[in-house]
């Protein structure tokens, strides 16, 4: 397989040098999405490039920009994101095949790629939407593990939007990834657990713990959250010295009407944290990824904003279409 810089009207920051990617890849995104949250700062944007950090791909067609990419780099993953074509183009998919190539043949490179796919249809077929599904879950084989509602966009012409994206990674062939998770888990008997979503994720995810639902217990325990992020998204953790939920708590974070709960299935009191969670007004919507060590399972809540439609690509793999509506549904009809 050829590289990415190799083919035909395909460059990287090593033709274009840095400013100038980082001024092309604020543009297209800008022009897709009206603003996007992560690419606000040519200055930054230069910087993360120089630094490695951001490594982005441009397709041209008749000598001009039509989409882009990038492969961001962290720690513990390569991320394939920032992803769109320019109005009245395509080729994004294409061009993020040969971005994960790159990831792909080096054999130096042992992290697991991760990327965020964009659920959301219209406002227009992009690289971030359709797209994307296709080229990362149907040809590249990428592992859903989560649908959450966890950012926003306004378009090109407004107004903003919350979307939900499906989570997924790859592990490298050559360096498996041991899980680490129960023989089994107790739940309580909740429409909001979403059993047949969350038997979906182990499944696809090679987990073999088993689901067991009990009897839910309002009377037994009132949990307290510990908030450790607010941007992107709200994100807690259980923590026993935490502020005690409601359904109304926390609302008074700004930054995004979408609140996440990680919560570890090793817990004891797994059933009772999960029933307090959902009449909180939280579901299950997701687990951990292997690589990301113990199994955690998600539960997300949404508070009152704008929920772009969801739209799965016909030949969604792994998890069924009506799965991923129904969950749209239940983050629909309870945003507090």
């Amino acid at each position: 397989m050829e590289k990415p810089t190799s083919r035909l009207n395909i460059l990287t920051e090593k033709e274009v040098g840095p400013a100038l990617a980082s001024k092309w890849l604020i543009d297209v995104l800008t022009r897709t999405y009206g603003h996007h949250n992560l690419m606000a700062s040519i200055v930054q944007t230069e910087q993360d490039i120089r630094s490695g950090r951001l490594c982005p791909f441009f397709k041209l067609e008749e000598g001009k920009l039509a989409c882009a990419c990038a492969l961001i780099k962290s720690e513990k993953t390569i991320e394939i994101g920032r992803a769109a074509n320019l109005p009245g183009k395509k080729g994004g998919g294409h061009l993020m095949q040969d971005a994960i190539s790159t990831w792909d043949e080096n054999i130096e490179e042992t992290r697991p790629l991760v990327a965020e796919i964009r659920m959301a249809g219209p406002f227009e077929e992009i690289a971030g939407g359709q797209g994307s599904q296709a080229t990362l879950l149907s040809k590249v084989g990428m592992i859903p593990h989560a649908f959450l509602p966890a950012f926003h966009h306004p378009g090109p012409h407004g107004p903003d939007r919350q979307e939900l994206f499906c989570f997924t990674s790859s592990e490298k062939l050559a360096r498996p990834v041991t899980q680490i998770a129960p023989k089994s888990i107790f739940l309580p008997d909740l429409p909001g657990i979403n059993l047949e979503l969350l038997k979906n994720f182990l499944e696809i995810n090679k987990y073999d713990t088993v689901i067991n639902l009990v009897n839910p217990d309002r009377a037994t325990l009132t949990i307290g959250l510990k908030r450790i992020a607010s941007k992107p998204f709200n994100l807690f953790v259980v923590d026993p010295e935490g502020r005690a939920i409601s359904p109304d708590s926390f609302i008074e974070g700004k930054s995004s009407p979408f609140d996440l709960v990680v919560v570890n299935s090793f817990s004891n009191d797994l059933p009772k944290i999960a029933t307090d969670l959902i009449a909180s007004g939280f579901i299950i919507s997701g687990i951990s990824s292997p690589h990301e060590g113990s199994l955690q399972l998600l539960f997300g809540r949404l508070r009152e904003c704008i929920l772009a439609p969801t739209l799965p690509i016909s030949t969604f793999p792994f998890i069924e279409t009506k799965l991923i509506m129904d969950l749209h549904r239940q983050f629909e009809t309870k945003k507090l």
